[in-house]
Parts: C-alpha cells; structure tokens; sequence
C-alpha cells in the first residue's frame, strides 16, 4: 500500500517521533495506522515506488482484484502511471493447473500425517493456527506471553516455534531451554484433552490452515500467509513485525474486517532486528477469544473471511478476474513486444 496523497505528500513527511495513533491521508479509506512506520520503512518503500516508476512498465501482483478493490487499484495506477495486473492468488492457479492430481502429494510424509491426523481430531472451527513466517524469530519472554495467552484463552492450537538464538548467559542449558514456557506447559496440555501441539521446525502451512478444524490464524500478516488465509476462508489475528506487515494488517482489519489486531507495539524494518517490546498475554488471549468466542464479532469477522475466500477462488476460475489478467497481460507484453521490434529496441 502506497501512502502518498493528493498534495504529493508521503509518510516520510509525517512526524515520526510523536506518538499516538494517525489517519493516512488521500487513501480511499480513512485508514489509521496504531504505530507510525520507521523514516528507513518509509524512504525504502518509496525509493521502491520510484524505482518501479524509472524502470518498469507494470506491476504483476499475487492478489486479486476483488481484494484490493476497484478504488484501491486506481489509486495505485494514478499515483505511479503503471499498468497493474492482479493474477492470483498464486496457490489456487497452482491447485487449478494440478486439479488431476493431489495438490498434497509432495507433502506426505510421517510428520505431515501425524498433524493431519492430530487435526482429524478436533472440531470443525475449535483450532487457532498460530505462526509467524519462516523469518521472525521471538525470544524466551514472548514466546512465555504467547503461551500463556493461549493457555488462558481456554482453546485448542497448533503452534509453529522459530526461537532466537540461544544467547550465552550464567543459566545452564536446561533452565535455558525451559525458559520460554511455563512450568508444565506441554504435560497440562496433553492431560487437557491433548488441545495443543507444538511444531519446532517447518510445517505444512497451506495444508493446515485448509483443514476444517482450524477456526483462526495468528499471523505476522507476511503476504504469502496472507494469500493462504484468505483462500482457504480463515479469519486472522493480526500481529505484524516488519516492512509493509503493518499495511497488510489494515487491508484485513480495517479495510476489509476479516481479522482483528492482536496490538503489535513496535515496527522493524527487518526481520533480524531484535523486538525489544513483548506483547502481553492478556492481549494475546482477548484477540483469541474475540475470534474463537462465537459471539456477534467472531461471526461477522467469519463471514466475511468465507466471502472473501469464494472471491478468491471464482477469480482464478474461467472468465474470473485473475484469469482474465492474465490473458490481457500475455496480449499486452506481445504487443509491446512488437512494437519494440518495429522501434528497434529491446524489451528485455
């Protein structure tokens, strides 16, 4: 999401040492961001803008169109004179051009089937998935917040765990590898109906979040994860970490309403960079229990995610947007082809 407005201004203008919360100007939304991004976040996406401006004649997008919006699309064409072509989401044309075999095939084997079978023993809607990308890594005290709220939350979850570093300290190591979960963690929730299961290395993301069981995601809103929620129809608990992760986090929440912010309370410009605030576990378990409560809000945020979802899997069908996107960039970049070729240049 590109944040400059009509008067030219961008978010490198705004004050970013004040604090509170700020309306974005000249977006087709009043969209406001909790945190105000770092000048590096703000100078590296603009310098990306510009760059896509100098050098490039469209944009090829994972989305599809019906999810950044007709408004949105022209916004971003208006600010930088760029063609657009929205031709996803990426997993579902995958799944359409391997329909005649099993999208899962590559994904079986002993571990994959024991979390499909653990999954095949809960209810439908009763899972919160919580992970957080490949890239970020948590230290011992949030990943202990995290536990907590899950634990205080009351519901089941399957929880991937990429930790930080061991750094070296006066601990032994077994203190130091108990460190970032509560005394008896693991053993309460096997005695608890075996209600979570924690995953320590790379997990078969797509086919989680597609099974029936999972009712919620708490994601760092990465735009891969994003993408895969959003096809397979499942709300999100929002909580971004770095670079564009906050803007993803307002598509859903506030643009959309297919998810509902868990309070993230500080904005890296990468993945590598240590957080030095923890988010506490009472905001954890209020963002669990507002999605996985049943009440009025769990089952507007819901219904909106299964809109979404049938939007998204319509656009890759023949005759959906994606699709459509796709033929009229084929035909666009032939015919730009061509005439380089009649010019004597070179579309490289």
């Amino acid at each position: 999401m590109q944040t400059r407005d009509n008067h030219n201004h961008s978010l490198s203008s705004y004050d970013h040492n004040s604090g509170g919360p700020f309306v974005v100007s000249g977006l087709p939304d009043p969209i406001t961001l909790t945190l105000r991004p770092p000048k590096l976040i703000s100078h590296q996406l603009e310098s990306l803008i510009e760059a896509d401006q100098k050098n490039s004649y469209g944009l090829i997008v994972n989305n599809f169109c019906e999810l950044d919006g007709p408004d949105y699309i022209k916004y971003y064409q208006k600010i930088t004179d760029l063609k657009v072509w929205h031709i996803g989401p990426a997993s579902l044309m995958l799944r359409n051009m391997l329909r005649q075999k099993n999208h899962h095939h590559q994904q079986r084997n002993k571990d994959h089937e024991y979390i499909r079978s653990w999954l095949d023993s809960k209810e439908c809607n009763s899972l919160v998935f919580v992970s957080f990308g490949s890239l970020c890594r948590f230290a011992g005290p949030q990943l202990f917040e995290i536990a907590c709220g899950l634990e205080s939350s009351g519901c089941s979850f399957i929880w991937v765990v990429h930790r930080e570093s061991k750094q070296k300290n006066h601990r032994d190591d077994e203190d130091e590898e108990d460190a970032w979960l509560p005394l008896g963690f693991e053993e309460r929730m096997k005695k608890e109906n075996n209600r979570g299961l924690i995953l320590m290395k790379w997990a078969p993301q797509e086919l989680i979040l597609n099974h029936p069981a999972i009712g919620g995601f708490m994601t760092h809103c990465g735009w891969t994860s994003v993408m895969e929620a959003v096809s397979a129809g499942v709300p999100m608990m929002t909580w971004p970490v770095f670079i564009e992760q906050f803007y993803n986090e307002k598509l859903i929440t506030q643009v959309h309403g297919f998810g509902v912010e868990v309070g993230a309370e500080e904005w890296k410009s990468s993945p590598y960079e240590r957080m030095e605030k923890v988010v506490s576990r009472v905001k954890i378990e209020k963002a669990v229990r507002r999605l996985m409560d049943g009440g009025d809000e769990a089952e507007r945020v819901r219904m909106k995610a299964r809109e979404m979802r049938e939007k998204s899997r319509k656009a890759v069908e023949e005759d959906g947007s994606s699709q459509m996107n796709l033929t009229a960039m084929i035909e666009d970049l032939k015919l730009l082809a061509m005439n380089g070729a009649r010019n004597g240049t070179f579309m490289g």
